[in-house]
């Protein structure tokens, strides 16, 4: 089994050795059209609002991605309209980052979703009611 592994790495590393010499020398026998591998997007540096370098600290995480802006005022049109700033940035070329999953340390559930008991929330996510106040459908039941 070693000694077939060892023999298809060996054959893959003189093709690939063969194709990058041969594409180095003339690109006559491939007519140079060899192509790069793939071009990889930057990370997200300018606000797709106003157009100016991004603010770390100021994000918003919408349609599972976190977007980041240069100021409040545009985290608030961003949310209004997410997809028209999420366009800009996949036109400007700019990485679009996935919204980091936080996991709640009471239940284990994704933070903000429904299964989750929202701890850091005022509100209880069953009934409306304040949490811990009469009537929550959280409270204990007593006899």
């Amino acid at each position: 089994m070693k000694l077939l592994v060892g023999v298809i790495l060996g054959v893959g590393i003189m093709l690939c050795w063969g194709i990058q010499a041969h594409a180095q020398c003339c690109g006559g026998c491939s007519g140079g059209k060899i192509k790069s591998a793939s071009v990889s997007s930057k990370a997200q540096t300018v606000c797709p609002v106003m157009g100016g370098a991004i603010d770390k600290k100021q994000y918003v995480d919408v349609n599972g991605y976190r977007i980041y802006v240069c100021c409040p005022e545009c985290k608030k049109k961003v949310k209004d309209n997410p997809d028209k700033y999420i366009a800009k940035i996949k036109a400007a070329g700019e990485a679009l980052q996935k919204t980091p999953v936080a996991l709640c340390s009471k239940c284990g559930q994704i933070k903000g979703t429904d299964k989750c008991c929202k701890a850091d929330a005022a509100k209880c996510s069953k009934c409306g009611l304040d949490k811990g106040a009469p009537g929550c459908c959280k409270m204990p039941k007593t006899d």
